[in-house]
């Protein structure tokens, strides 16, 4: 359980000046009720959304390296900008998200929602996507090397001008023979 409440976290949130950050280095907020908050420019390093409610909550900016957003609900949540190298999604519905100019190096987003997501110019580096849903994402202008789709659900994803070198798709679903031979002539790696 989250040793802070949507309550607690509305006090914290207020009493920041707006020209500081809200810091929550390392805080537990599983299983919380955050939807709709705004933690705007936080900084909250490693940190624990596990299973939180954050439908709608805006992250834009946000240091959240090495945070664990397991099994959250983050549908339509805004993460413009953010800095989460070497956090976790796994299981985390983001259905709708804004994910645009973020940096994802390194993010394990395995079995996640990413269904119609905004992931536009997005750092993705090394990046994995294993059981990931990525029907109708979009990942126009995206940074996808070194990243993995094993086994991936990328029907109607778009890949306009995305880095693909030695991006992985392996035994991923829904990608056309067009879009296969497109991921290989930009140094991408097609199996199945």
């Amino acid at each position: 359980m989250s040793e802070y409440t949507r309550a607690d976290l509305l006090r914290i949130i207020r009493m920041v000046p707006p020209s500081s950050w809200l810091r929550l280095k390392e805080a537990n907020l599983e299983e919380g009720d955050f939807h709709g908050l705004s933690f705007k420019n936080a900084y909250m390093e490693g940190a624990s959304f596990a299973r939180a409610n954050l439908q709608g909550a805006n992250f834009e900016g946000a240091h959240l390296y090495k945070t664990n957003f397991s099994g959250a609900n983050l549908i339509k949540a805004h993460l413009f900008g953010v800095f989460m190298e070497g956090s976790t999604l796994e299981n985390a519905n983001l259905q709708d998200a804004t994910l645009q100019g973020g940096n994802f190096q390194g993010v394990n987003f395995s079995h996640a929602n990413l269904r119609q997501a905004l992931l536009e110019d997005a750092n993705l580096t090394s990046a994995f996507f294993g059981h990931a849903d990525l029907r109708d994402a979009k990942l126009f202008g995206a940074i996808l090397t070194g990243a993995n789709f094993l086994n991936a659900n990328m029907e109607g994803v778009r890949l306009e001008n995305a880095d693909l070198s030695q991006a992985s798709f392996i035994n991923v679903q829904g990608l056309s023979e067009e879009t296969k031979e497109s991921i290989r002539e930009r140094g991408g790696f097609v199996v199945g």
